[in-house]
């Protein structure tokens, strides 16, 4: 099966600023705890290549290819062609409102379609266990190694964990470790300060309006 692989450092691993001017650790060291165990954190990955104001980060064929060499899921003599950029996309944004316990009927038919086209293999492993798996010669074999990650992440309960921030601005999956598993922000000082000093100030505002 799949390894993520660690590199270099992205722009979302960098220092960010928030209101106020001070400079926190990068948001990565600080969301370490909400990032998601084992292979499921490439699907976690893989759905925050696409968020609110910023750039697909999955857009074209050589983006593409760069972000599945980077982790693995393919080699690099595989070509990517524009049909695969739309199928991992759609890929992807019907994972996302699966995961989330958004999609309508029409995407879960089409999750399944999908499904039914790559064709990930049952493999029996040692003992009693038993793998889905996929090759890195084809979009079909990535989307069927990410499929496998899903299907075991869902079997073992760990996919239910995956949620969105309810910053609308952020948009960032994460993994929710609570003990009720109801967190809402990805992260309490980059998003959830936020959102509540908003909401404070919104409520302020009616308030001092209905006493004028």
């Amino acid at each position: 099966m799949i390894e993520a692989m660690r590199t270099r450092e992205t722009p979302e691993d960098r220092p960010v600023r928030v209101p106020g001017g001070d400079k926190h650790p990068s948001l990565a060291a600080t969301m370490r705890a909400k990032t998601a165990p084992g292979q499921l954190e490439l699907i976690q990955r893989l759905m925050n290549t696409a968020r609110p104001g910023l750039a697909d980060r999955l857009a074209d064929p050589s983006k593409l290819k760069s972000w599945l060499v980077r982790y693995n899921l393919m080699t690099d003599e595989i070509p990517v062609q524009p049909g695969d950029v739309a199928l991992v996309q759609s890929f992807r944004s019907l994972l996302r409102s699966f995961i989330l316990q958004t999609a309508s009927d029409a995407e879960t038919e089409a999750l399944n379609a999908l499904v039914a086209k790559v064709r990930p293999k049952v493999v029996f492993c040692t003992g009693t266990s038993i793998a889905l798996e996929g090759d890195t010669n084809s979009i079909d074999g990535v989307l069927s190694q990410l499929l496998a990650i899903v299907a075991q992440a869902s079997m073992s309960g760990d996919l239910k964990r995956l949620r969105l921030c309810k910053n609308p601005e952020c948009g960032r999956t994460f993994y929710d470790r609570s003990k009720n598993n109801n967190g809402v922000w990805c992260s309490m000082m980059t998003c959830g300060n936020k959102l509540n000093a908003r909401t404070y100030r919104t409520r302020k505002t009616i308030s001092n309006d209905e006493e004028t």
